[in-house]
């Protein structure tokens, strides 16, 4: 099974539903024992199929992809809830329910998708809300958009399967490359490694890899699609995943860390997307998890400023208390983001592919 009839990815919207949920539990006071990155870059690699994907079938469809009107795509994608986020966050800080602070050069970095590099290289200690840290990783899928179109339109230009392929795994090798010569020639530490673009845009290269592989057909040669071969490819990703979570080697963990990931999530991604029928993938398909899916771009932005607000208003320290209280008011307020923010400018990027005057 692949995508349905009317373009819908199956269990795509569970898995954005699993990745909030691991970084909501992470910043409930719980980063020493559940891995909150681990969420994160299930969040990259989906971005990365999930863009690919929807950039092959606009190729295939008009045998060109318009640039001008995917940019214009992902700003209506990104931006509204962003400011709205913001602007609740600031609005509490403002109201003395969570602690933080005001700089318009930190705003601006989250407004313009390099609060990643200003949280990196900025003066200390930066002026924000508290939670609002989580934003690093918007910035670096924003950097991300902006290059990646080009690339895919060279790729398309490419004569073979082959080439093409080489060229995808030719740029996640440099990157791991650069990862290594960055830390071990220029002495970059482990934070600059885990939040610059540089050091993190092959995270969502993977999953553009999986979206070239199954565009290609290799992917289906490679992962049959039974049973028993979901099982076993499944299963060593699994095993190679939770290697990468307990191997605590320091030069691993910033550098090869970050590939393994990559390859370990191809199977599992592939086969959730592609048999989600198969009894572990069912849950990606209940309606709550769609649900919690739909929701979980709003839910990442609001949830650790929800939580730090409940700690210090509330003075809540207690684990499972800031993970049901912070959670249910991520909830709730993404809820109403999607309804009177998200749809409305999804529908216009719905108007964008149907009209191509407006791109």
């Amino acid at each position: 099974m692949g995508t349905s009839g009317t373009g819908y990815i199956p269990s795509l919207d569970g898995l954005r539903a699993l990745a909030v949920g691991i970084v909501v539990l992470a910043h409930s006071n719980l980063e020493h024992v559940v891995p909150g990155g681990l969420g994160v870059t299930v969040f990259f690699f989906l971005s990365g199929y999930l863009i690919s994907t929807l950039l092959y079938r606009e190729q295939r469809r008009h045998d060109r992809v318009d640039i001008k009107a995917f940019y214009l795509r992902r700003i209506l994608r990104l931006s509204p809830p962003l400011w709205l986020a913001l602007i609740a966050g600031y609005g509490l800080y403002a109201a003395g329910l969570v602690e933080g602070g005001f700089d318009p050069a930190n705003l601006a970095s989250q407004l313009m998708y390099f609060s990643n590099y200003y949280n990196l290289y900025g003066p200390q200690p930066q002026w924000m809300v508290d939670g609002q840290f989580v934003l690093w990783s918007l910035a670096v899928e924003e950097h991300f958009y902006l290059l990646y179109p080009l690339f895919f339109i060279f790729l398309c230009r490419r004569p073979s399967t082959a080439t093409r392929l080489a060229w995808m795994v030719g740029f996640l090798a440099a990157s791991l490359a650069w990862r290594v010569f960055a830390r071990q020639a220029l002495g970059f530490d482990s934070r600059t490694l885990t939040f610059a673009t540089d050091a993190r845009l092959d995270g969502i290269l993977f999953g553009c890899l999986l979206a070239l592989m199954v565009e290609e057909g290799l992917a289906q040669r490679l992962l049959p699609a039974t049973r028993r071969a979901a099982v076993v490819a499944q299963g060593l990703g699994l095993v190679l995943l939770l290697f990468t979570l307990v191997y605590r080697d320091p030069l691993f963990r910033d550098t090869l860390r970050f590939t393994l990931q990559g390859l370990a999530m191809i199977p599992l991604f592939y086969y959730a997307v592609h048999m989600p029928e198969l009894p572990w993938h069912r849950p990606l398909n209940w309606t709550s998890a769609r649900v919690l899916g739909l929701y979980s771009y709003s839910i990442y932005l609001i949830h650790h400023v929800a939580i730090s607000a409940l700690e210090t208003s509330l003075g809540i320290t207690d684990p499972p208390l800031l993970w049901a209280g912070g959670g249910a008011l991520a909830v709730g307020y993404a809820a109403l983001a999607y309804r009177w923010v998200e749809q409305p400018m999804a529908e216009l990027r719905r108007r964008l592919h149907r009209n191509p005057a407006l791109a």
